[in-house]
């Protein structure tokens, strides 16, 4: 396996392979020079007492009130825009000085964007507390202490796959958008109830401001049945996730390829490798999948073990649309087409329905045209 040297980088989205590329495109703050400094000249006020008039050429340049640029395609691969490359000069004024401070004048492009801004911001208070160095220290404690069982769920689901059965996988969290948290939540039950009723495997959602989770609900679901692979379901930005999963002990996790454009994605897939850890990429369109099958092809098919294919509510609640969405997505002639060249491959074809009637919509189509191999279950 290739050697790889993960960079913890200011700004959350940036990865190791192409940090040069993307920090030309983010605006820098300016230094100051002799040319942007702030000009002060001493003065006498109306009391007699000397007073400063200060005068300073912006920084950033002026900044509006926040707008939304023009759409972006969200069926573009990595479609979602790195905030830092947003940021412009906002003037701020204190008694008689002005000056000009990183800001925001645009707005996210819907509640997904704003969702992994958010994300970014987290991250960057993360890696103030714990360096990467030591995060990095602490998985690899934890890969000697308790093996990845990557290789029990991949090979589960290929031999489910080789018999035309549906490898099912639960949702262990404690709230969906728009819940309140009400009774006592216990994330180890949960997961055993899903495997008593037939999965084979649960998600853990550690997010804390949409699932009210936290990275403790990963090691507890972790420590029920050690014999039994963890996965995590939240949204990396950027590969100090990955290790910061791996240490807590999750066995698997997933990379959206509306956050990351393919360079992005093939680096963050070798990150997860190098853990042994089950990776599962999401794609929602077709021009997603397109760049996922590319990367394989290209990159052989040692990192990626299954694609997720789901239809989402960006707009809103992140939740999936209702299955007949997903379903025509995942029936198209060319979706079809690459999923068969992806399970050649022993790559599997996941999917993900969020309420009880489209689970039972899922497993009728399933039994009529097998478009998908694995399915994460409602909560």
């Amino acid at each position: 396996m290739d050697t790889l040297t993960f960079v913890a980088v200011s700004g959350s989205l940036f990865t190791g392979t192409n940090i040069k590329q993307h920090s030309a495109t983010a605006k820098k703050p300016a230094r100051h020079t002799s040319k942007n400094r702030i000009q002060c000249s001493s003065g006498t006020s109306d009391n007699g007492k000397k007073s400063s008039t200060v005068e300073q050429k912006p920084v950033f340049g002026n900044v509006q009130t926040p707008r939304k640029l023009d759409s972006v395609d969200t069926s573009q691969p990595g479609w979602v825009r790195r905030y830092e490359s947003l940021l412009v000069g906002k003037g701020v004024i204190a008694e008689n000085v002005k000056w000009s401070v990183p800001g925001m004048n645009v707005v996210p492009e819907n509640f997904f964007e704003e969702t992994v801004w958010k994300k970014c911001f987290q991250l960057d208070c993360k890696r103030e507390k714990k360096p990467f160095s030591t995060l990095r220290s602490e998985a690899m404690s934890a890969s000697r202490s308790f093996l990845p069982r990557r290789n029990i769920l991949k090979n589960m689901i290929v031999q489910n796959m080789k018999e035309h059965k549906v490898t099912k996988l639960g949702q262990v969290r404690r709230l969906l958008p728009g819940e309140t948290a009400f009774g006592e939540y216990k994330p180890a039950a949960l997961a055993q109830t899903y495997y008593d009723n037939g999965c084979a495997a649960c998600f853990v959602y550690p997010d804390d401001v949409h699932s009210g989770g936290s990275l403790s609900d990963v090691i507890s679901v972790h420590v029920q049945d050690k014999s039994v692979p963890v996965l995590v379901y939240d949204w990396v930005v950027n590969a100090y996730n990955i290790f910061e999963f791996r240490a807590v002990g999750a066995d698997g996790l997933v990379l959206s390829s509306a956050i990351f454009p393919k360079k992005d994605l093939e680096y963050l897939t070798k990150a997860v490798a190098s853990q042994s850890m089950f990776c599962i990429v999401e794609v929602n369109s077709e021009k997603q999948l397109e760049t996922v099958v590319e990367l394989v092809e290209q990159g052989g098919n040692k990192a990626v073990d299954a694609v997720l294919i789901v239809d989402r509510d960006f707009d809103s609640t992140l939740q999936a649309k209702p299955w007949s969405a997903t379903f025509e997505l995942l029936g198209s002639t060319n979706v079809a087409s690459m999923a068969r060249k992806l399970r050649s491959m022993d790559i599997a074809i996941m999917t993900l329905v969020d309420q009880e009637k489209d689970l039972d919509e899922a497993m009728d189509e399933h039994t009529n045209s097998q478009c998908f191999d694995a399915i994460i279950v409602p909560k």
